[in-house]
């Protein structure tokens, strides 16, 4: 018998959940039921701040475009061995999806640890393109949460 088949697991698997409607769970090491989850396998890849599916999947790519995946929470777990077990398994990561910057051919998905900083950080602009046709006064000032924000005329 070869010696790699008798061998320990040495390299992490990992169980990904990401919080789409509804949520999606991952495992790397085939199908696994844990914390009362059925996790599906998937060839995702974690590497710290992100997260790969190589050769991409067309639900995937399908479900990213659908639901949208910035500011999606993303969990991830790690464990050793071939199953999955409430003794082996580690949150490694607690985050959200901060884009993916690629669906061809290769999915990648960003992560972010910092979720607050994301959830604050500026995503729309409002334009009348955008569907704001309405907009307050020039140098209209809103106090917002210990803020100020002030309304300007757009650079021409």
């Amino acid at each position: 018998m070869p010696l790699d088949v008798t061998a320990p697991v040495t390299l992490p698997g990992y169980l990904i959940e990401i919080d789409f409607a509804p949520p999606r769970y991952y495992s790397t090491r085939g199908l696994q039921t844990w914390a009362s989850q059925t996790w599906v396998s998937g060839a995702w890849i974690f590497s710290g701040q992100q997260l790969a599916l190589p050769g991409g999947d067309p639900a995937m790519v399908q479900l990213i475009l659908s639901q949208g995946v910035v500011g999606r929470v993303v969990r991830v777990w790690t464990f050793y061995g071939n199953t999955a077990t409430d003794t082996n398994t580690e949150l490694t990561f607690a985050g959200v999806c901060d884009g993916a910057p690629s669906l061809i051919g290769d999915i990648r998905l960003t992560l972010f640890d910092r979720a607050m900083a994301v959830m604050f950080a500026p995503r729309q602009r409002f334009r009348p393109e955008l569907g704001f046709s309405v907009l307050p006064q020039k140098n209209f000032r809103i106090e917002w949460n210990g803020t100020t924000i002030v309304f300007k005329d757009q650079p021409k």
